[in-house]
């Protein structure tokens, strides 16, 4: 009995320090390293594929491979109503509860816990020195960071970050994306990239919570902070699908290259 008084106490004391208003902070306090909100149709990379889009078509024209685009298209348009009807109210009923800079600081605390993804595959690529620094992000996070709610390492230390996965190790070692494929909630991916994502998942210490599913509170946290994000995609392209298949591929390919 007393175990579970002091575990409900642990619990009511970490949803109270994720709610404050980050001491210091403000409403517009600058985000997280990896608050890009993440996109039910779009995909679940922290980065904005589309960055180097300039218009509404398919990116650079390059004819990527999507010999399965009967299977996929409907799981985009699955993923799209997913978006409207259910991630994004939820994700405007947390930012009308939490003030942006609470849900900056939740942000940080899922990227932080995320490290054994990065820094395994850090290692895999043979990449020491990464590896290193995202080591001692996460040491300095989880502890003046008060547990990843803040980002120490990379305000006062100026740590970068390395945001990668399996797929992109996969690619190191010269694996190419094969055929484009949209996974249920998760979004855009590809035939390497989905293999790499069965990996992250093992890699992911929330895998192992008794709580299953607490990754996706992350993509709800995100998409609360451009809950507009996808509707702006939508609006300038003449083909969603066609845009946001070849943004994705386009930037994992050029994620590679760094």
């Amino acid at each position: 009995m007393k175990t579970k008084t002091l575990l409900l106490h642990c619990v009511l004391f970490c949803l109270s320090l994720a709610a404050l208003p980050c001491v210091y902070a403000s409403d517009n306090a600058p985000d997280s390293v990896g608050a890009k909100a993440p996109l039910l149709a779009a995909g679940h990379a922290d980065d904005d594929p589309f960055a180097n889009e300039t218009n509404g078509s398919a990116i650079s024209g390059q004819d990527f491979p999507d010999p399965i685009q009967g299977f996929n298209r409907p799981i985009y348009t699955f993923n799209d109503k997913m978006y409207y009807y259910v991630l994004k109210p939820t994700a405007q009923g947390v930012a009308f509860v939490l003030p942006r800079p609470s849900r900056v600081c939740l942000v940080n605390f899922f990227y932080n816990l995320s490290m054994p993804i990065r820094a395994l595959n850090c290692l895999f690529q043979g990449r020491g020195p990464d590896l290193g620094v995202e080591l001692w992000r996460f040491i300095i996070n989880s502890t003046a960071g008060v547990g990843g709610l803040f980002d120490p390492a990379g305000s006062f230390f100026h740590l970068p970050t390395y945001k990668e996965d399996t797929g992109l190790t996969f690619g190191h070692y010269g694996a190419g994306p094969g055929f484009y494929l949209m996974i249920p909630v998760l979004g855009a991916s590809s035939g390497r990239d989905g293999t790499g994502t069965v990996f992250d998942f093992a890699m992911d210490p929330l895998t192992y919570m008794p709580v299953p599913g607490l990754r996706l509170l992350e993509t709800v946290f995100k998409t609360s902070l451009e809950p507009d994000a996808y509707d702006e995609i939508k609006s300038a392209s003449l083909d969603p699908y066609v845009a946001i298949r070849n943004g994705y591929l386009q930037k994992r390919e050029a994620d590679i290259k760094k």
